[in-house]
């Protein structure tokens, strides 16, 4: 497991199954094959949970979240947010902001919630 919360900045953190948050500051965090639990925080972070069935939450700021495959549940929260759920069977909310939400193949849930947002499908009953 990551805890880089010692110091706020900009942190690359990776895991394999694992819990990581980041903090303060522009994060880069990637996730791998089985199930990981990221926390992007504050900042505009970049995360890619990888695959595995995954929960990951932005936080406040300009999130950028992928998936790779898994029945993931991603969490933009704060911020105009870009979250793509690849294959899998997704729960995607967007949270505060103007958020570009995709579900990728598989049957997703996709919520906008506040702010003006683009919402894609794609394949599978969405």
């Amino acid at each position: 497991d990551a805890h880089p919360d010692h110091v706020p900045g900009n942190d690359w953190i990776e895991t394999d199954g694992g819990v990581a948050f980041g903090n303060q500051g522009n994060d880069t965090m990637a996730g791998g094959t089985g199930f990981d639990l990221l926390g992007g925080n504050d900042g505009d972070d970049l995360i890619n949970a990888g695959g595995g069935n995954d929960i990951v939450a932005g936080g406040d700021g300009d999130d950028f979240i992928i998936d790779t495959w898994g029945h993931d549940w991603l969490f933009g929260m704060g911020g105009a947010d870009f979250i793509n759920g690849g294959t899998g069977n997704d729960s995607i909310s967007g949270g505060l902001g103007n958020d570009d939400l995709f579900g990728g193949e598989g049957d997703d849930y996709i919520a906008g919630n506040q702010g003006d947002d683009f919402i894609g499908g794609n394949d599978g009953d969405d």
